[in-house]
């Protein structure tokens, strides 16, 4: 069998007896069930052709009742397999193709700027997960050597600032940038900060916590 065979008929397989299913953009699969294994055997001897992995089982119902019949089940999973179909397979259905699309869609997310890095990981303080979730990085590593890549300082762990963290989390309240914070308390009293964002001064004290920006004294204090 061809390559251009096994993907003509892998693409009529999908389109008729299978599924493209992407949940919460986390679990992504290809999967083609039937209760004739001469099919399942051809479909698993396409993949092979083209290159592309797959699990395959049985789930057994003829214990249960004569009258049914076993299914038996190829699944893809893993982006380097997807995307192996989507660019090989020429599925015609418009839903399977546009789960497909979205798919990818997810996979080539833009890598994140160090602009964008820096108000999400130094401004609001978010963790390595929340990175990873929010730019779909598959790893902490990945995050990290972006963050050296753009000489992002990662952060020293201290009480007062996992605590300043947890609590903008539960209030759901994002600080400004800290190059903008650093800049509006040169010039201004965390009363006149708290005026001007709507928060209240216990709000700022965390956010300078946060942003790691020292107190200045107050006024008239040696």
């Amino acid at each position: 069998m061809t390559p251009k065979q096994a993907a003509a008929y892998l693409a009529g397989m999908i389109d008729g007896e299978g599924s493209i299913t992407m949940v919460r953009k986390q679990v992504r699969t290809v999967v083609i069930v039937n209760t004739d294994i001469d099919l399942i055997d051809a479909c698993a001897e396409c993949y092979d052709t083209l290159g592309i992995s797959y699990h395959r089982y049985q789930r057994r119902y003829s214990g249960q009742n004569p009258k049914w019949a076993d299914k038996h089940i190829l699944q893809v999973y893993g982006q380097g397999n997807i995307e192996r179909i989507y660019e090989l397979v020429p599925i015609r259905s418009k839903a399977k193709r546009a789960t497909l699309e979205a798919m990818m869609g997810s996979w080539r997310k833009p890598q994140p700027t160090k602009e964008e890095l820096e108000r999400l990981y130094v401004g609001q303080g978010w963790s390595y997960k929340q990175l990873m979730e929010h730019f779909n990085i598959r790893s902490a590593a990945t995050v990290s050597r972006l963050m050296r890549s753009y000489g992002i300082e990662p952060r020293v762990y201290s009480p007062g600032l996992a605590a300043a963290i947890r609590w903008q989390k539960v209030k759901g309240i994002a600080a400004p940038a800290t190059e903008e914070l650093q800049r509006m308390y040169a010039s201004h009293s965390i009363e006149e900060l708290a005026r001007h964002y709507s928060v209240s001064t216990s709000t700022i004290h965390k956010w300078l916590v946060l942003n790691d920006i020292p107190r200045r004294k107050p006024s008239g204090r040696k």
